[in-house]
């Protein structure tokens, strides 16, 4: 597959078809309701707080509990940027 114009994937054939896995994509996201939307992309911000949350036990075994929760909302508070 070469890249597109904008450097990302293309996904569309040479026959000028959509690659068959992006068709099916965006007829799920077609199918999908708001509210299935929104549940799911509230699944994903929990995750994603989850797992910085193990990153940050891991980086840091000797911090309490309050400190991990006080880092973890310091990067939260932060949007995401780099803190440590």
């Amino acid at each position: 597959m070469r890249p597109s114009a904008d450097g990302g994937p293309r996904h569309v054939l040479p026959s000028g078809t959509l690659d068959p896995l992006r068709r099916d994509d965006i007829e799920r996201a077609r199918a999908t309701s708001p509210e299935e939307k929104g549940r799911q992309t509230l699944e994903l911000v929990r995750l994603g707080i989850s797992l910085k949350r193990a990153s940050l036990r891991t980086k840091f075994p000797d911090l309490s509990s309050d400190e991990i929760d006080a880092r973890l909302a310091a990067w939260l508070a932060r949007d995401g940027e780099r803190i440590d």
